[in-house]
Parts: structure tokens; sequence; C-alpha cells
């Protein structure tokens, strides 16, 4: 269910931010970044990324 969600979410950024509408890769890796800098932010990532 988290990857679904992360589908999601990288869905809602390509719509959101203009920039990272032409790159699937570019879309992915700001998710990333996104989960460093805050990983507590959605509760499916603490389930599925444990470091």
């Amino acid at each position: 269910i988290g990857k679904r969600v992360d589908r999601h979410l990288m869905r809602w950024a390509r719509w959101k931010y203009k920039r990272l509408k032409p790159s699937q890769a570019r879309t992915r890796a700001w998710l990333q970044e996104v989960r460093k800098r805050k990983p507590g932010l959605f509760a499916h990532w603490t389930l599925r990324y444990t470091t």
C-alpha cells in the first residue's frame, strides 16, 4: 500500500509543481528529498522506510 500512496504523491507533485512535470525521475528524486527532510510526514514512510 505504501507504493500506491507514493505514486499518488508523485502524481500530485507533478500537477502542483510544473518543474517536475517533464520528468518522472525528477519527481522521484524530489519525493526522496522530502522523505529525508521530514521522515514522519506520512505514516506509511515510517512503516516502509525504516533505517
